[in-house]
This record gives C-alpha cells, structure tokens and sequence, in this order.
C-alpha cells in the first residue's frame, strides 16, 4: 500500500509540473504572438485627437511630428474657412495634410524589434476641387534609421483625377533597430497640398527588398 501510494504521489507531482511547464510555454508564445501584432506606427489612421466635424487643426497629430494640418471635414465635405471640397476618410473621420511643402513633413519614430520583412501600407489624396493646372501634388515617403542613414525613398503623386483615396503598400527587410518613417511634400507654395491617410506596419510572411522592386513609385501599388 505504501508503495503504490508513493507511486501515485511521484505521478501526481510529475504531472503537476508538466502542467506547470506547458501553461508557461502557452504563456511565452502567447506573449510573442501579442508582440508581433502590437502596433508599430502609432496613430496611424489620425484619430487622436478627435475633432468637431468641419474643423481642422495646425497642431500635429497624437505620435507624430510636423505635418500641417489634423482635418476632419463634415458631410459635405466642407472645413471652416476652406474654399475647397475634401474627401471624407476611408474609415474613421479624420486624415493629416502635409501641405505642400517640405517645411511641414510628418514623421514618426518607431521601434523593430524582430528582424525580418516588414509591409508598409498608406493611402493618399488630395481636395476635390482642384482646377487645371495644379492637379499635381508630389511627395515622397522615406525612411531614416538611429544613425540618420536613408534606407528608402520613394516618390508618388496623391492627386487622382477621380477623387479617390488610392492605397499603396511595399515590403521592405529590416534589422533591429529605431527607425523614423517621414511623408514630405515635394510640391511648391500656393500648389495642391497631399493628404495622407491610414498608415500602418505590420509583420509580412514573404520577404523581398523593396529596394529592387521600387523606384519613384515604380514596382509598388
């Protein structure tokens, strides 16, 4: 009877800690899966902070710097004191415009921790209402890292002639490190200005080099 008793004691024990082990696996990848969904850009659709509908303001948005103005136009399309029809937002309310000049480039430093490929995604427009002329509105989208070293930099025109907000995405490889992704308006005062909406990073499954599949905006949607 001690024996067997003894017997069950040990087993109980070992399966207690084998429990013990696969909760704190579960928990570890847990963690991983949760970090490599955390968000890398921050604020990227422009909701913070939230505006009245109809106003704009100068100041940049939650987790960036630079950049014009925060919009969120009313239903019409309409802003306080603007001449101009905006376009409403894809999702949400509210875009950034990084005007259209380099003086108000909008930027944000973030970290990759995991090395590997990483998906950049945006979309751009412009007002509605651009007369001939100035229905062109040039910026680029670049990238810096710690140590001020471009990594990329590419050129697109965010004017469409159909009014819709035209979405781009590229993949690019990474090594850890910070970083500070930049849209900089490569248009002229008194020129059409480049609304830039719904950026995001996030993990890609399929590695390429960005580098060898754009140019100016060539071999990237």
């Amino acid at each position: 009877m001690k024996l067997k008793s003894l017997k069950r004691g040990r087993s109980t024990r070992v399966a207690f800690y084998v429990a013990r082990i696969g909760l704190f696996l579960f928990a570890a990848l847990a963690g991983v899966a949760s970090s490599s969904h955390a968000l890398i850009i921050q604020n990227g659709d422009f909701e913070s902070p939230i505006l009245a509908d109809g106003t704009f303001q100068a100041n940049p948005p939650s987790s960036w710097t630079g950049g014009a103005v925060l919009m969120n136009p009313n239903a019409a399309g309409g802003l306080s004191g603007s001449v101009f029809t905006w376009p409403q937002a894809p999702n949400g309310q509210q875009y950034e415009d990084i005007g259209n000049t380099a003086q108000f480039v909008l930027s944000q430093a973030f970290v990759i921790a995991i090395p590997g490929a990483y998906t950049f995604a945006w979309q751009d427009n412009t007002a509605l209402n651009i007369v001939p002329g100035f229905q062109t509105a040039p910026y680029s989208i670049s990238l810096i890292d710690a140590s001020l070293q471009p990594v990329f930099a590419f050129n697109f025109d965010s004017y469409h002639s159909n009014g819709t907000w035209q979405p781009h995405t590229f993949t690019q490889d990474f090594t850890s490190g910070t970083y500070t992704l930049k849209f900089t308006s490569l248009n002229s005062s008194n020129r059409t200005d480049t609304l830039i909406y719904g950026v995001t990073i996030s993990n890609s499954r399929k590695a390429r080099n960005s580098g060898k599949d754009a140019q100016n905006g060539g071999g990237i949607s």
